[in-house]
Parts: structure tokens; sequence; C-alpha cells
């Protein structure tokens, strides 16, 4: 392995991304770019660790939660859906 793919595997880093709501409505069908970001996370494990804690949170009666919470998922930063088009 070359330094160089050594440097980026150390690099790269998860968010946690969250659906958006628009009037109330969580569109889950929209680009990941347009996506709420938390983190970043380093690694998987930790990215989702907090993701199922989320989402339990946000699917319990009466949360408070974010309503997009429910659809929360993980992502590597350099994952193309992240770019905007």
């Amino acid at each position: 392995m070359k330094c160089t793919h050594a440097a980026a595997l150390v690099l790269a880093a998860w968010y946690l991304l969250v659906a958006p709501t628009t009037n109330g409505k969580t569109r889950v069908d929209a680009p990941m770019n347009q996506w709420k970001q938390s983190g970043p996370y380093d690694s998987q494990d930790d990215c989702e660790a907090t993701r199922k804690q989320i989402v339990a949170i946000a699917s319990g009666v009466g949360s408070k939660a974010p309503p997009g919470s429910v659809w929360a998922k993980c992502l590597q930063d350099n994952d193309p859906s992240l770019k905007p088009k």
C-alpha cells in the first residue's frame, strides 16, 4: 500500500445524516447532499452506534427529536452522493 493510500484511509471520516424536513414533511427522497450532517465520527461503528441511539429516541412516543431522525444514515465523508450537483 502506498503512503498516499494509507493517509486517505486515516483521514476518512463518517457523517450521520438526517433527512431534511420541509413544512413538517420529512423528505426521505431528497438527495444526500441536502440531508443535515452531524459528525464527523472516526469510524463507521461509532457513527452507527449514535445512529441507532437517535433512531430509538426519535421512534419513541412524544419524542422531541427532529422529524427526520428516524431516517438517519451514516455515510463516509468522501461518498459521491454528498457532493453538490
